[in-house]
């Protein structure tokens, strides 16, 4: 199965649904949504349906107000998106449906850790020189 693992977030990053754990034997995964500063957790199952689609179906929890979630994966144009319907159960016992498209976030880049290298100079001491690559502009380093 493709991985579904990543971030899928809306244009602003102001909703966000995380998918951060995969057991691939059983299809299920777990992870984080994140809306308007707050956090809940993610747990369900996905399905790989072709090449391009993974089905998706997981559950939310809000204080006591569990919402359910289903859609797919879709790695078509390249950057994967997350399209899902979340339906919810209104006090008055209606249910509310509600879509999103989301789109994957880049993952950051990893740093290449530091590398040095030690000589002796001719009098006494040790020099260190540490070179890094790849430095990311948001790196304090």
């Amino acid at each position: 199965m493709n991985n579904p693992l990543g971030k899928f977030c809306n244009d602003d990053n102001s909703f966000c649904i995380t998918l951060s754990h995969f057991v691939e034997q059983s299809g299920q995964i777990g992870g984080i949504w994140e809306e308007s500063g707050q956090s809940y957790p993610v747990t369900g199952t996905c399905s790989q349906r072709d090449n391009t689609y993974i089905d998706v179906r997981f559950t939310t929890q809000r204080a006591a107000v569990i919402d359910s979630w289903q859609g797919e994966i879709d790695s078509l144009q390249g950057s994967p998106t997350l399209s899902v319907i979340r339906t919810r159960v209104l006090q008055d016992g209606r249910h509310s449906l509600t879509g999103y498209y989301l789109k994957q976030k880049p993952p950051h880049p990893q740093a290449k850790p530091l590398q040095s290298s030690a000589t002796k100079p001719l009098r006494t001491g040790l020099f260190l020189q540490f070179t890094r690559g790849n430095i990311d502009a948001k790196s304090p380093l």
